[in-house]
C-alpha cells in the first residue's frame, strides 16, 4: 500500500474554497470535541471565529459555555479600551475642537473588582 506524503500547509487563497473548507474543519473539529467530552468525561469548550469573524462555539456545560464567555470577554476589555483610547487620541489630534473621550476607569475597576484584584469602596461601580 503506497504511503502518502505530508501535505504542506498554506493559506488558501481563493475566499470561496477557504469558507468551503473551514465549514467542513469545523464540523470535524466540534465532533471531535463532542467525542473527547463523551469518552473521557472531560468539560471542553471551544471557540472558534470564522474568516467572516463569525463566532462558533462548544461546550461540554452550559454552565462552562457561559464561564468561557465571561473569561474571554474579560480578557478582551482592557484590550479594546487600548484601542478605544488610541483612536480617540488619534482622532483629537487630527480634528480641531475635538476632545478625546475620558478615560474608561470605570470599566476598569469593575474588571479589576470582579477578578478581585482591588477591594471594592463606597465610590466604586
Amino acid at each position: 500500500m503506497a504511503r502518502r506524503g505530508r501535505v504542506e500547509l498554506r493559506r488558501i487563497e481563493d475566499r470561496t474554497s477557504r469558507q468551503v473548507r473551514f465549514s467542513k474543519r469545523r464540523a470535524g473539529l466540534f465532533k471531535k470535541a463532542f467525542e473527547l467530552s463523551l469518552l473521557c468525561d472531560a468539560e471542553v469548550a471551544l471557540l472558534v471565529f470564522s474568516p467572516a469573524g463569525k463566532l462558533y462555539e462548544y461546550a461540554s456545560t452550559r454552565q462552562l459555555l457561559c464561564s468561557m464567555r465571561a473569561r474571554y470577554m474579560l480578557e478582551r476589555i482592557p484590550e479594546r479600551l487600548t484601542t478605544m483610547d488610541d483612536s480617540a487620541q488619534d482622532l483629537g489630534s487630527n480634528t480641531t475642537g475635538v476632545v478625546p473621550s475620558p478615560p474608561h476607569e470605570h470599566v476598569l475597576q469593575n474588571v479589576l473588582l470582579f477578578r478581585g484584584l482591588v477591594v471594592p469602596s463606597s465610590t466604586a461601580l
